[in-house]
Order: structure tokens, then sequence, then C-alpha cells
């Protein structure tokens, strides 16, 4: 059965104190390159203010097959992502996510409208292919990423549109575990009271590098995930992306 799936992520994720999202790591400046991360969300957008991006570059666990994150903060933080199932001529690929003591499936697609989510397979410890599965191609799907996005868009994920992300700045370059990314997404995801904060950074071609979860009091706990390593470049010479993006 189907879930929602951000919220079941959060989850496993911050399972202690906090029980949220399961990401990678440091405290809210990943190195001493870069500001503290309410400094970076909070500069001048002044000159990104019209910019758009396609977020297929941005695709979660694509363009790699081995992803490698590092975390801090909670002893479940840190994961490991593997592609399964590389993307095909439908844009149709399948991951697995291990961490916190469980492993999930998700198979993912990308379309003109963005990056879908058609379903997720909690406690899978194999390779099985749930491309074709029924909950794969039944009605319910949640929204990764709207095909294009640009600073102070808006958008609704998870099976119910419970979700609401933000991108707060596009920048231009971004230091995680050494090296730097340009062009880096940020988004928020609203919570639910004003005493915590969540933001996710992404890449082109390799996606999500690093994500932080923290209450506003300085003095509690301050969970991060960052991407340490990934391992088998993807190339997809068979797939027609020009089908995805806007001309």
């Amino acid at each position: 059965m189907k879930r929602k799936v951000f919220i079941f992520l959060s989850l496993l994720t911050f399972i202690g104190s906090i029980i949220f999202w399961l990401p990678p790591i440091k405290f809210a400046s990943i190195n001493d390159n870069n500001p503290p991360v309410k400094d970076q969300v909070l500069k001048d957008n002044q000159n990104k203010s019209e910019e758009k991006v396609q977020t297929i570059n941005y695709s979660p666990f694509l363009y790699y097959e081995n992803y490698d994150y590092i975390g801090s903060g909670n002893e479940f933080a840190g994961f490991k992502v593997v592609l399964q199932y590389p993307l095909n001529e439908e844009g149709i690929y399948q991951f697995r996510r291990d961490g916190a003591g469980t492993s999930i499936a998700f198979v993912y697609q990308l379309t003109p409208e963005g990056i879908i989510e058609l379903s997720y397979f909690p406690e899978t410890y194999d390779n099985t292919d749930f491309r074709d599965h029924p909950d794969t191609f039944d009605d319910s799907t949640s929204l990764i990423m709207p095909l294009e996005l640009g600073v102070g868009d808006t958008f609704f994920s998870g099976y119910q549109e419970e979700q609401e992300y933000k991108v707060i700045n596009i920048l231009d370059d971004f230091t995680v575990n050494q090296v730097t990314y340009h062009d880096v997404l940020v988004l928020s995801l609203k919570q639910d009271t004003n005493d915590t904060t969540q933001y996710f950074y992404y890449a082109p071609q390799y996606g999500l590098i690093y994500d932080e979860f923290a209450f506003k009091d300085e003095f509690s706990m301050h969970i991060t995930n960052e991407l340490k390593s990934v391992q088998n470049k993807m190339y997809y010479p068979k797939v027609k992306f020009k089908q995805f993006f806007k001309e």
C-alpha cells in the first residue's frame, strides 16, 4: 500500500527526539567555505528572481549507480542509495534507499510535467523489479518536483499533496565534503510550527547533495546529511531527453 512518501521517510529518518526525514550530515555550515545556512538562503536573490531551472537535471538518484551519504546529529542519519533499474525509454527508473535499519524501493518517472514518484515499497531488501507492479500504474502518485522551478516558486508533494515546498535560493556555488557544486537548488519544506526548519540541496547531474533538519533553538538537535561519494556514472543514449524539456 502507498502511504505518504515523505512523511514515511520522515518517520524513518529522524527517529529519536525528531522523527522526520533521514538525510546526510553536518552543522549549519558544511565547512569553512560556506556561511551558515541561514545566511546562504537569505542572501540577495536579486539576480535569481527571473532564473528558472529544468529540474530533470536535478533528478534524485538518476545519474550514478551508487550514492553514499554521511549523517550527523542522529544515530539514524546517513544512508546509501543504489540505482537498481536505470532510466528506460518511458522515463521510468527504480532505486533503493538503505538506512535506519530498513530498505525502501522507489519508482520514479520523468514526465513533461516534472519528476513523479509512481510508487514505493518498504522493507525491500533485494532487486525485485517494481516497475510493472500494479501500484506503480494506479492513479496515486506524488510530485517530486515540477518541470521548472525558480526562486520563490512553491509546489505540493506527497500522495495527498500534504507537503508544501518552496524554492528559497539557487546558489551559484555550494561546497559539500570538499566538492563544490554549481547552480544548487535549495528547497525548504514547510513545517507545522515555527520551531523547526528543513532544507534540501540539489545539484545538476547529481540530485540531492545535502539536507538538514534543525530547531531554531541553538541548543536543540541539528541533523544533517551530505553526499560523501558517488560511483559509476550513468549514460542514457537511448532516452530522448528532449521530450521531457520545455522548448
